[in-house]
């Protein structure tokens, strides 16, 4: 992965960063223009909320409270009003200030305010909310709770795309698709995260914007490269560098210098890569960006390294730490540690290498870098490999893979929560068109009473035959009504099956997965034995036998996690789990997962293995569920629980 995406981009920044691009003049006659309208008594209130709006906007960027004050008299001004649509919009916009001045506990607040005054059904209020979900998922997104940020993004977009289309919702939507292509690049989901690039790409387009046309592009070069498809990144990548050239665009062409400096790496065409990253390197100069500036000098260490240009990479180094130290950023410290041990590494300094790294160990910064912490440890354990401490190394080692396991549990989690937050999605989705459509029968069924209103004061013979045919509708839409319900119960009924029987199926593969563990266990025990009635009497194979003798034993503990992880069976996703627990409340934790196995078809082998107990231990527990299910005798176990 190309070191970390570290967080979403944000869509209002877009248009603003390009406005204060402009003559800061014009900026400044703007202000005196809307301050000119401002306090002309003939303007209305509602032009008065507007024209605050618009100040708030051109004061984002600057070091006072001027946009608070401006956008909290918009507020106070629509509130007077009852003006919901303008008082939701007023909070938006605060936010906004939140997210600029990163105080994302107070933009959540004024995103609860929204969501009050929002009306999800009102048509004119989509683009408030698409915009307060938007910048509700870049609040989540920067307090890495990837899950809600994907939620609310998905939701923003829902809303954005029904709400009217001017140029600020447009270019909120074409972020959010983008944004949805960096949550999934997080979770190395590379397919996914580049179909939401692509639509991004081709929202972009559509509305001729260059910026974003340039920016997908080269979200595009980041995921092909992490997927190793160089061609296809680097010709995604040449398509950045053209759009951003052609807008003269110099933190674009930053970023895709560092990014094509970062393709050649992984390609091993190491001369392509520093003259690229030295282009990145002046660019971000150009334009005092300290986060480039250090990404970039580390960046040309590490391809220096490779080519054993060691006193380059040192002076790299030494202007990387300068700028780090300089501008108190400890979370470039970590990949300085490490680049500095490669360094003293090839130069035969394994000591000073492993000092380095241990010093790093003992940085709190560390710790909120976990894959940092990850390579310092696989950094030492190397390093006192070489010199010939494999027990000092091995301990680095069982550090090295607790944390990649954690780390890749993670990975696992977030994928999963993802598959969550996207099913709830769709529920969301359903549950408003399902809001939609009973409003338009309300208002069918208003239109309707009016109509015989009319007609009641106009003709009584009309009234009766109105009602008639009133009479005869009803109960046609009743009919049709009900058949509906019936055919929506068919339908969950049908999902219902089907993921019960992909649960059965899930569950057939773990408990596969833990016999095979077992027997893989049993193998390497039969393995240790034989190891062990080996007589040696050299010393070297002695101890090259106890190393082996350690690497099975390892092996044997992580088999048995393994095991251990995959037993877990996640009842709340099979209806049976909720349903065996009103039946039958008096069963155990382990009879209902007895009885939840043996639903599943498993026999008491397979259900031995996965609760880590012998076979007789399973029979007790069936003759505890037969005793306590009340199953006569002779009726079978297995087709009773699969009955119920």
């Amino acid at each position: 992965m190309r070191k970390s995406l570290l967080g979403l981009l944000t869509c209002f920044c877009f248009f603003i960063g390009f406005s204060q691009e402009e003559d800061s003049l014009e900026i400044a006659q703007s202000k005196k223009n809307l301050q000119f309208e401002l306090n002309n008594n003939e303007v209305s209130d509602i032009d008065k909320v507007d024209i605050l709006h618009d100040l708030g906007e051109l004061y984002y960027a600057e070091e006072n409270d001027s946009a608070y004050h401006y956008l909290k008299s918009a507020l106070n001004l629509s509130r007077l009003r009852n003006d919901s649509l303008r008082i939701a919009k007023s909070y938006v916009q605060l936010a906004l200030v939140g997210i600029y001045i990163d105080d994302y506990d107070t933009a959540l607040t004024y995103i609860d305010s929204t969501h009050t005054y929002a009306q999800k059904t009102d048509p004119r209020h989509f683009a408030n909310l698409g915009w307060a979900y938007s910048i509700e998922g870049i609040v989540y997104n920067n307090y890495e709770k990837m899950d809600l940020a994907l939620e609310n993004i998905l939701l923003a977009n829902s809303f954005l795309e029904k709400a009217e289309k001017d140029e600020e919702t447009h270019e909120y939507l074409m972020e959010n698709y983008n944004d949805l292509s960096v949550v999934y690049y997080n979770i190395e989901s590379y397919e996914t995260a580049a179909k939401y690039a692509y639509t991004a790409l081709e929202k972009a387009k559509e509305a001729e914007s260059n910026y974003y046309i340039g920016d997908n592009h080269n979200m595009l070069g980041i995921i092909f490269n992490s997927q190793g498809e160089y061609e296809l990144a680097e010709k995604h990548l040449d398509s950045a560098n053209m759009v951003f050239e052609n807008i003269d665009n110099e933190g674009g062409l930053m970023n895709v210098a560092s990014n094509r400096g970062f393709l050649y790496r992984s390609r091993g065409m190491h001369q392509k890569a520093k003259e690229e990253l030295k282009k990145s390197l002046e660019l971000s100069k150009e334009l005092e960006d300290t986060y480039a500036i250090i990404e970039a000098y580390t960046d040309l260490v590490y391809v220096h390294n490779a080519t054993l240009e060691l006193n380059k990479s040192r002076a790299y180094l030494d202007s990387a730490k300068m700028y780090t130290s300089e501008w108190v950023i400890p979370n470039f410290e970590p990949s300085i540690a490490l680049l500095e041990s490669k360094i003293l590494e090839k130069e035969n300094n394994i000591s000073g290498g492993i000092a380095v790294l241990q010093k790093a160990l003992e940085s709190e910064e560390l710790k909120k870098f976990r894959q940092s912490e990850l390579d310092v440890y696989s950094g030492l354990f190397n390093l006192f490999k070489k010199i010939g401490d494999y027990e000092s190394g091995l301990q680095y080692y069982e550090k090295f893979t607790a944390l990649k396991d954690t780390l890749q549990q993670k990975i696992q989690n977030d994928r999963l929560n993802v598959l969550r937050v996207e099913q709830n999605y769709n529920q969301v989705v359903a549950e408003l068109d399902n809001t939609e459509t009973r409003l338009q029968l309300a208002n069918s069924e208003k239109k309707s009473i009016k109509t015989r209103q009319l007609f009641t004061v106009g003709i009584a013979i009309m009234l009766i035959l109105f009602a008639v045919f009133l009479f005869f509708r009803e109960r046609k839409l009743n009919v049709t009504r009900r058949a509906a319900l019936k055919s929506k119960q068919e339908v969950l009924k049908l999902k219902k099956a089907a993921l019960d029987t992909e649960m059965r199926f899930k569950n057939k593969q773990i408990t596969e997965f833990a016999i095979h563990i077992s027997e893989k266990n049993e193998l390497l025990e039969k393995i240790k034995s034989k190891l062990r009635g080996i007589k040696v009497t050299n010393e070297t194979y002695r101890e090259m036998v106890n190393d082996a003798l350690h690497f099975i034993n390892s092996d044997i503990e992580q088999n048995k996690e393994k095991v251990q992880l995959y037993q877990t069976i996640d009842e709340t996703t099979d209806s049976f789990g909720a349903k065996i627990e009103q039946l039958y409340p008096n069963l155990s934790a382990k009879e209902k997962k007895v009885a939840i196995m043996l639903r599943l078809g498993q026999t008491s082998k397979q259900i031995g293995v996965q609760l880590n107990i012998s076979p007789a231990s399973v029979d007790n527990y069936r003759y505890n569920l037969r005793k306590k299910m009340d199953i006569p005798k002779g009726q079978s176990l297995k087709a009773f629980i699969q009955n119920l």
